[in-house]
C-alpha cells in the first residue's frame, strides 16, 4: 500500500481542468520550490471547466509541439505525420520555440500552496460522478518496479525514488469489458483526448526543466523518445500496484477502477518532476469551491 506522503488524488470534471491547473513554471521556480509532505486530497470540481476542452480531432498549437530534453531530439506533430530532428542545435532552437511559446506568463513566480487537506467529497459522490470526469492521481513508482518502468524509456537515467506517475483516469460512459461498436467509438475518443492532455502536460512539465514523457494506450510504448520492445498496457499487472485491479474476462482482461469498474479508460504520464513541486502541487489546490 502507498503511503499517503508518495500519493496525492482529486477529482476534476474534465482533461481541461486538470491541464488549466499544471501552471507553466520557469527553471528558476523549479530550483526555488519548497518540499511539503502531501496528504490523499479528494476533491471534484464544479465549474467552467465544464466545457469541452478540445473539439474532434483538434490538437492545440502548444501541444503539437514536443521533444526530449535528454535525448536532444524534438518530435513535432503535425495532424497524423510527425518529423524527428537528431540535429541537436536544430533542436535546441526549435526547443527554445517551444518553450518561449509554452505560456507568456512563464517566467511569473507562481505561488506555492498546500495540498494537506482533509477529503472533501464522500466516496457515494464520486461514483455518481458523470461520464467525462476525470480522476488525476500523482504517486511515486514503487522502488520495486523502477527498474521495470525505467526500461519503457531506454535513454533516460533516473534514480530510484526520483520517478512519478501521472495516471488519468476518464469515467467512461459504457462498460469498457462489454464490447460493442459504440464503446469502442467512445475509447477512440478518450484516447484522443489522453493524448492531446499528455501533450500539453509534458511540454509544460518540460519548459519547467523537468524530463517527461506519456505512454501511448494503443501502443503501449513511449510516446516519445527512442523505440523498444517494452510496453506498458492498460491491462498490464504492474497497474496492481498503481491503485487498480486487473479483471481476468478470459477472452480479455480489463482494468477495474476503485469506484467506477470498468467504466473507465485510463493513461500514465512519467516524470521526475517531485509530488512536492509547486507544478504538480496546483493540481490539487483548493483555489475553487467544491460540491
Amino acid at each position: 500500500m502507498l503511503s499517503a506522503g508518495s500519493r496525492c488524488v482529486t477529482y476534476l470534471p474534465n482533461l481541461r481542468a486538470v491541464i488549466n491547473r499544471i501552471r507553466p513554471l520557469s527553471v528558476a521556480a523549479k530550483a526555488g520550490s519548497n518540499s511539503a509532505s502531501i496528504q490523499q486530497n479528494l476533491s471534484f470540481i464544479e465549474g467552467d471547466d465544464r466545457a469541452d476542452w478540445v473539439g474532434g480531432n483538434s490538437v492545440s498549437s502548444r501541444s503539437s509541439k514536443l521533444f526530449d530534453l535528454r535525448s536532444k531530439q524534438l518530435l513535432l506533430l503535425n495532424g497524423s505525420k510527425h518529423e524527428l530532428f537528431q540535429n541537436p542545435i536544430d533542436a535546441q532552437v526549435r526547443l527554445q520555440k517551444v518553450i518561449n511559446n509554452t505560456s507568456n506568463d512563464e517566467v511569473v513566480p507562481v505561488k506555492t500552496v498546500s495540498v494537506n487537506t482533509k477529503p472533501t467529497i464522500s466516496p457515494e459522490q464520486i461514483k455518481k460522478a458523470p461520464a467525462g470526469s476525470v480522476e488525476c492521481i500523482v504517486q511515486q513508482v514503487p522502488s520495486y518496479y523502477h527498474q521495470s518502468f525505467m526500461e519503457l524509456f531506454p535513454s533516460i537515467h533516473c534514480e530510484v525514488g526520483d520517478l512519478n506517475v501521472l495516471t488519468l483516469c476518464q469515467r467512461s460512459k459504457l462498460d469498457s469489458s462489454l464490447y460493442s461498436e459504440d464503446m469502442a467509438l467512445e475509447r477512440e475518443e478518450l484516447l484522443k483526448n489522453f493524448i492531446s492532455a499528455s501533450m500539453e502536460i509534458v511540454s509544460k512539465l518540460i519548459s519547467a526543466g523537468y524530463w517527461a514523457n506519456f505512454i501511448d494506450p494503443a501502443s503501449g510504448r513511449a510516446f516519445l523518445g527512442t523505440y523498444c520492445n517494452n510496453t506498458f498496457y492498460e491491462t498490464d499487472e504492474r497497474y496492481r500496484h498503481l491503485g487498480f485491479k486487473i479483471e481476468d474476462l478470459g477472452c480479455c482482461k480489463a482494468i477495474v477502477h476503485r469506484f467506477w469498474g470498468t467504466n473507465v479508460f485510463v493513461g500514465s504520464i512519467f516524470t521526475d518532476a517531485p509530488i512536492d513541486s509547486p507544478l504538480l502541487k496546483n493540481i490539487f489546490a483548493e483555489d475553487v469551491p467544491s460540491v
